[in-house]
């Protein structure tokens, strides 16, 4: 977990790993990362971003013999961490959490700043998306914080690039994924799985406003489901301007290559920010080979690369 160790501001910024922002970079940033927990078999349970590094998780998840499953931060952990920038002497806290609809980290964090009764210092926004899109929104605040704009506005311009934000995502070959984010399981899935497998085909899901996934697409050549991803770019840009943009994935470089050929056109400006790695509790549900792209106006986000 990336701690805050020392108060720069009047105001902390909190996340979960989901946002799959860089560790060096969330604590170089003064952000606490609050770790998502995948638990493997035999009881083993591991913290995301603490007990895993994140592509290696790849490696032993492909590998891994039976359900793995995922499970969110405690409330009463929340409280420790809320309880503890308080006491450092920040003023406000701001809590940016994966879309409700996917995780139950969002619920958690309300239950935790009721229970405070600090909802006077503590603002839990849903971010009503994960991955890249999450981060964008932590990245903003970030930038918010270091041009000390008040934590009213940085807020208030915060949800502004929760608005704009867009995400496409690719599950893993024959990994199918439902309204929830969480892989199909049971009977259904494992059909679903063969199925695919045999055909080839993948399918394209976008996060829709309230933050769930909704299947736009399917296809047997990932290059064009890739081509699918930047024509709605091409047009979300010729509506709103230039985009700044971030690849995801989970493990498969050669595939997520793939979004890059695409991308080599003229018809509209984009600035990719950085490739985001899936962190490990998403990668259990989207699967090994998953890749995307997260997107924003490049006007709304300062100009920031967490890649360095």
């Amino acid at each position: 977990m990336s701690e805050v160790t020392y108060n720069t501001a009047s105001y902390a910024i909190v996340t979960d790993t989901a946002c799959d922002l860089p560790s060096e970079w969330l604590a170089e940033k003064n952000v606490c990362a609050v770790p998502m927990y995948i638990h493997m078999r035999r009881g083993k349970t591991l913290r995301d971003y603490v007990d895993v590094c994140v592509p290696d998780f790849y490696i032993t998840l492909a590998q891994a013999e039976g359900e793995i499953t995922t499970s969110t931060p405690s409330v009463e952990e929340y409280k420790a961490i809320y309880q503890d920038l308080l006491a450092q002497g920040y003023d406000h806290i701001i809590s940016v959490h994966a879309s409700s609809l996917l995780s139950g980290s969002y619920g958690t964090a309300v239950v935790a700043t009721r229970a405070l009764d600090a909802e006077d210092k503590i603002i839990v926004m849903d971010s009503k998306t994960v991955s890249a899109a999450q981060g964008f929104i932590v990245e903003d605040l970030v930038a918010s914080r270091s041009a000390d704009v008040s934590f009213e506005e940085a807020i208030a311009h915060a949800r502004t690039v929760r608005e704009y934000s867009r995400m496409y995502l690719v599950p893993a070959p024959g990994c199918s994924i439902g309204h929830n984010g969480r892989r199909v399981t049971g009977l259904r899935g494992k059909t679903h799985q063969l199925l695919a497998r045999m055909s080839g085909t993948r399918e394209l899901f976008m996060l829709d406003e309230n933050g769930g996934f909704v299947r736009i697409s399917s296809g047997k050549l990932l290059v064009r489901l890739a081509g699918a991803i930047v024509r709605e770019m091409s047009v979300y840009s010729h509506e709103h301007g230039p985009v700044a943009y971030a690849e995801i994935g989970s493990g498969m470089p050669r595939d997520l290559a793939m979004v890059e050929k695409p991308m080599n056109t003229n018809e509209f400006e984009k600035r990719r920010i950085r490739i985001s790695n899936v962190c490990a509790a998403a990668a259990v549900h989207v699967g090994v080979g998953a890749i995307g792209v997260a997107f924003v106006p490049d006007g709304l986000i300062g100009a920031l690369d967490t890649n360095s």
